[in-house]
């Protein structure tokens, strides 16, 4: 544990499926208690006495619920897999009990509300809106039909997790022969060596990814073995036996209809976003539908290109197990992008300490290290505390490398949700499927590896900066369609120019990754965009299919069914769902029933507020303190939108969205620094149209930047901070004319001696002065000029503190605060200045007239003439 008791792990080792079951029992009997108490009370409702009661009340089922996914979805076990089912079940009836009791509903209703702080009513609010949703307004045999239907589903969701698990484990692909997998990479073969062996299977075995795509298939070079490997994919749940799905779907969805019915909706769908940011489900599907025909579009044009790069006829159809492998190959020979070559950039420790780390560093002045102190469920897992200052902020659990008995895909959780009203700080949870390397090797990640780890993180430091009192409504508890975006908006930084440079070395040589190697790497980036996009509106659209079906209706053939959702829609049959119905883990199992359309509408936020980071330059420290404290600290203890309105200083569009995923132009790039985000900031104010020009490499002195520029050396307004003495008229002389009392004798006053005044105090004040590149500051002449008695260079820290610049980068304006200016008078000599842009590479064009306006500075003359 660690050494404060608001900031500990769990003892993962000494933790075994029956303490769960325990574990589920006492959390219950806490809570029917708690109930208890609260029916058999006396005192009038209150908001103490009723809603925050329950809300304590519910604290150590919550706290077990995480528990139980973390070892559900990282070291699934038979075991693991029994215990988790009763703890389900068991928590399943106690939120029934709890939501269709209707005294203690009249109970809840009965607390006042008028006086009580918006935070403390949003919860309430919320609380008897869950109750509502429950359904304990119903008549009683209502009731008790819901909680059996409601049951009944939650049986077949812990059933059809379980089933897929096993599923996906029996329908590996095993070869015999190691030519099958030509193409994938020494370090490939024998992961699939090691995992033949790990499984006690002879050859070689390919376990599979969560997706209908698999990974392999963009490498491997035999036809055959391609489409073996994405028949495997796509017949999970289908093909029969034990490992069928299929029932399980069609019970499922009539259960949910049959739910929502009850519940006074037209369907399963209407009722789960009825409480989701989205403003109904017709606007969920309008979004969705509204990129399929751009995203066609984008995958026909995809598609020519690859064709006539293959020299492929138009009439010779594209086989469903090519078109990853055609377009990874593509990329990699139009693009001349080597993906081993690539990867070895991308070693995942300094992707996560010098990539993900030092982002999260940079915007929100946060410190992580390691506490090898401390463990996890697995011995891969690693633990780091996160720092805030000198302040404990929480932990994050690092489970990188794939395993038998973990589920596929990247995800985050919250172990515990820091929040104010149980003193306890976040502790969070990050699980990738990165291949285990070899003794001795490091772990390379591919592009969208490293992309997958930024976006998870996003998800941590949701949880990390959680600030709310109740623990329901912070961190990482908001709705489901915008918990998306702050993990999508810091996939932005994953291949920014200011933080790739600082962990894409080679992990052999310690080469910084070449910048032509970036610029073709991102350019490949853009190709395949149309692809992708369909591959996820096809599953996000089959999940609204599914959820559209009304109180009574059954539909039995489950793949008939899908073929004509995605017919219906308009999808390319050579493109498959990112998730067929039959493995479709989000919406049967995962909690996103309906809402699959969720990552894409939360991207629409995260796509507003990347461009926002852009304009002002990238990392950007006083955007990022005002994005945790005005978005990401808040959870749910605010309507979202509004706080997201109020920080955008916008209504959220479509556009943004559509240029992130390739599917509209980009706008004009930003600003390559914030530095130079608050200088033209500050030159749009001042009415200047000009931008901020930035070279290739620094201009070290006035007459390189005079030669770069090809102007005279007078021309270039050199931005010189200087610390000014300035006198302090002293409160005592000052005033009615009455000598003040000075603590003198009278003899002392008659002497004639004590006539002449005393030096007046002097205060330091940073001054900017603005002189010509053909000029000498002269401090005495120039001090006197300006009224100080003494002038003098300031130190490199002192013109940081000042300017938020460094010393050689100085721009007239983007400072801080406002900074007293003087202007070298000989500067009216040219037509067009040149000066500092905020970082010693960046320069600024503007004219004499321009720089007086910018600045508000006054004229003067810096040498004696």
């Amino acid at each position: 544990m660690s050494s404060t008791p608001d900031l500990a792990l769990p003892d993962f080792a000494g933790i075994t499926p029956s303490h769960l079951t325990e574990a589920a029992t006492l959390a219950v009997g806490f809570a029917q208690d708690a109930v208890a108490d609260i029916l058999a009370s006396s005192e009038e409702a209150s908001f103490q006495t009723v809603t925050l009661a329950l809300e304590r009340a519910l604290q150590p089922a919550d706290a077990l619920s995480a528990l139980v996914r973390v070892y559900e979805s990282n070291v699934q076990t038979d075991a693991v897999a029994e215990a988790a089912a009763g703890v389900w079940a068991q928590l399943t009836s106690l939120r029934l009990g709890i939501e269709l009791d209707t005294e203690l509903f009249e109970r809840l209703q009965a607390v006042p509300t008028s006086d009580l702080i918006p935070e403390d009513r949003r919860l309430h609010e919320f609380m008897v809106s869950d109750f509502v949703r429950a359904g304990v307004r119903l008549p009683a045999d209502d009731r008790q039909r819901v909680s059996a239907i409601a049951t009944e589903i939650d049986r077949i969701e812990t059933e059809f997790g379980q089933v897929l698990l096993r599923e996906a484990t029996s329908r590996a692909l095993v070869v015999d022969d190691e030519a099958a997998l030509a193409g994938l990479s020494e370090d490939a073969l024998q992961a699939a060596r090691d995992d033949a062996r790990d499984n006690s299977v002879t050859g070689l075995r390919l376990p599979l990814t969560n997706t209908t795509q698999q990974d392999a298939l963009a490498e491997l070079t035999d036809p055959a073995t391609r489409a073996r490997l994405l028949d495997l994919s796509l017949g999970r749940g289908s093909s029969g036996g034990t490992g069928d799905t299929r029932e399980m779907i069609t019970d499922l969805t009539a259960l949910r209809a049959a739910l929502a019915g009850h519940l006074g909706f037209h369907s399963y769908a209407q009722y789960a976003v009825d409480d989701q940011v989205a403003p109904d489900v017709e606007s969920t599907g309008g979004l969705l539908r509204s990129l399929i025909g751009p995203a066609l579009k984008q995958f026909a044009r995809e598609s020519r290109r690859v064709r006539e790069y293959f020299g492929m006829d138009e009439a010779q159809p594209l086989q469903r197990a090519d078109v990853t492998h055609l377009w990874e190959r593509y990329r990699a020979e139009a693009f001349e992008l080597d993906s081993a070559q690539v990867s070895s950039y991308f070693e995942f420790e300094r992707v996560l300490i010098d990539g993900v780390f030092a982002t999260a560093g940079t915007l929100f002045g946060l410190a992580f290290t390691s506490r090898p102190d401390l463990s996890g469920w697995h011995e891969d897992v690693r633990v780091y505390e996160a720092l805030d200052g000198t302040r404990h902020l929480g932990f994050v659990l690092v489970d990188p490398y794939a395993r038998a008995g973990k589920e596929g895909g990247a995800w985050m959780d919250e172990l515990v949700t820091g929040s104010r009203l149980t003193g306890l700080h976040p502790v969070t949870t990050l699980s990738l499927n990165v291949p285990k390397p070899p003794p001795g090797r490091p772990a390379l990640l591919t592009v969208d590896e490293t992309v997958t780890l930024f976006h998870e993180f996003g998800h941590v430091l949701h949880g990390l900066f959680a600030d709310s009192v109740h623990p329901s409504q912070a961190g990482t508890s908001v709705p489901r369609d915008y918990v998306e975006f702050p993990s999508q908006q810091f996939e932005m930084w994953a291949l920014h120019p200011q933080v790739l440079p600082a962990y894409a070395l080679h992990w052999e040589t310690d080469e910084r990754i070449p910048q032509s190697l970036v610029e073709t790497l991102l350019a490949a980036q853009g190709f395949g965009q149309g692809l992708s996009t369909l591959e996820y509106l096809a599953a996000a659209m089959l999940d609204l299919g599914w959820h559209a079906l009304e109180d009574g209706e059954s539909i039995e053939d489950v793949l008939t069914f899908e073929s004509e959702v995605l017919s219906a829609a308009g999808f390319d049959p050579v493109v498959p769902p990112r998730y067929r119905s039959t493995y479709f883990a989000h919406t049967f199992t995962g909690g996103y029933a309906a809402g699959y359309y969720s990552y894409l509408w939360s991207e629409q936020y995260a796509a507003a507020v990347s461009e926002m980071f852009e304009d002002h330059g990238g990392l950007d420290p006083e955007l990022g303190a005002r994005y945790r404290s005005e978005v990401l600290s808040l959870g749910f203890s605010v309507d979202p939108l509004s706080a997201l309105r109020r920080f955008l200083d916008d209504d959220v569009t479509v556009e943004p969205l559509l240029r992130r995923r390739g599917l509209a132009p980009l706008r004009p790039a930003g600003p390559a620094h914030p530095t130079h985000a608050k200088l033209e900031r500050d030159l749009r104010a001042a009415g200047i149209d000009t931008k901020v020009i930035t070279h290739a490499e620094p201009l070290p002195t006035a007459a390189a930047a005079a030669e770069h520029h090809g102007v005279e050396l007078g021309a270039i307004a050199n931005s010189l901070v200087f610390i000014a003495e300035f006198e302090v008229e002293d409160d005592a002389s000052s005033g009615d004319g009455t000598a003040a009392d000075d603590g003198r004798t009278d003899a002392a006053a008659d002497d004639p001696a004590s006539e002449s005044a005393p030096e007046l105090p002097v205060q330091d004040e940073p001054v900017l002065i603005m002189t010509s590149g053909a000029h000498r500051v002269d401090t005495t002449f120039t001090a006197a000029a300006i009224g100080a008695r003494r002038l003098k260079r300031a130190k490199p820290e002192q013109v940081l503190a000042a300017t938020g610049q460094v010393v050689g980068g100085v721009a007239p304006a983007g400072h801080p605060r406002p900074l007293r200016t003087f202007i070298d008078r000989d500067l009216r000599m040219h037509e067009k200045l040149w000066a500092g842009g905020g970082t010693i590479e960046a320069m600024v064009p503007l004219t004499y007239s321009e720089l007086v306006d910018l600045t508000g500075g006054q004229e003067i003359d810096v040498e004696q003439t």
